[in-house]
């Protein structure tokens, strides 16, 4: 593994996740704040899609024997570089949706315990990363006068803290297995006790029909419930992506190369950057 290549992907590595699982404050003044950060992480995971998309594309030319020592090959490194560091620069301002998120789950926290504690925890959690990446960051860029050990311990850090969000994102996900599952459940027999009814009053000579409300709110209940499907699918897939990232981004020398991490990366920006569009709309 290129451990040079490593220390410096580091810069690339985190994304800020924290927009996915946030409640809806319950100030008026952070409606500005929210939608400012909402267009800083829509370009955030464009900038991401694009940069691991070319960590891919150069991990590949790289081995390549005619490419390897191409002009474009050699000029993917600093070009990969800009974007990866204009990244964690926008990132540095990642404290203001985390203090809007901790002051939204104070002001209206879940109602459900579990999904309370895990937000909780995701919010330290980021916190912890954010403080850590922009401390590391500034002493990169000269701005704090920390030592080189420091500055690798901040970075090392970080990624533990990212790794942790992200074990707990997929924990939220797997408690959300659970009550879709639940719904889904509940929704089959419910129809196959409907069913059952219906063929009953068949054999006695008599005609049951749903009124026209009760099979619009069926349709809107099943369409829900098919939505909040396809968005669980979607932060599975991203987080599944992302966890051996925080691995590698949470030892000195990681786990994986170039091309692993591309080919990663790009997955979680095909997953996450069309909802981000959407969303900034």
């Amino acid at each position: 593994m290129d451990v040079k290549w490593t220390r410096r992907g580091q810069l690339d590595g985190r994304e800020q996740q924290v927009s996915s699982p946030q409640p809806p404050s319950a100030q008026k003044n952070s409606r500005g704040t929210r939608k400012l950060l909402s267009h800083t992480s829509t370009l955030d995971k464009t900038l991401l899609t694009i940069s691991y998309t070319l960590h891919l594309l150069h991990s590949v030319l790289a081995k390549t024997p005619r490419l390897s020592v191409s002009r474009l090959t050699t000029s993917l490194t600093p070009l990969t570089a800009i974007f990866d560091d204009f990244r964690v620069f926008l990132r540095l301002w990642g404290l203001l949706g985390i203090y809007d998120w901790g002051v939204s789950t104070y002001l209206t926290p879940p109602e459900n315990g579990i999904v309370r504690a895990i937000t909780w925890g995701q919010v330290v959690a980021c916190a912890l990363y954010q403080v850590l990446e922009n401390g590391a960051y500034l002493a990169g860029k000269g701005v704090l006068e920390w030592r080189k050990e420091r500055i690798a311990r901040a970075w090392i850090w970080s990624g533990r803290a990212w790794c942790a969000y992200v074990a707990l994102e997929l924990a939220r996900l797997g408690y959300e297995w659970g009550q879709l599952k639940g719904q889904d459940l509940d929704g089959q027999r419910r129809k196959s006790m409907e069913l059952e009814k219906s063929r009953l009053a068949e054999k006695q000579g008599e005609i049951i029909e749903k009124g026209e409300l009760d099979l619009r709110m069926d349709k809107v209940e099943d369409e829900g419930l098919k939505k909040r499907w396809g968005k669980w699918y979607k932060e599975v897939g991203v987080n599944v992506a992302y966890a051996p990232m925080t691995v590698h981004y949470s030892l000195e020398n990681g786990i994986l190369g170039e091309g692993a991490i591309g080919g990663l990366g790009a997955m979680v920006g095909a997953l996450s950057i069309g909802e981000a569009w959407k969303e900034t709309a």
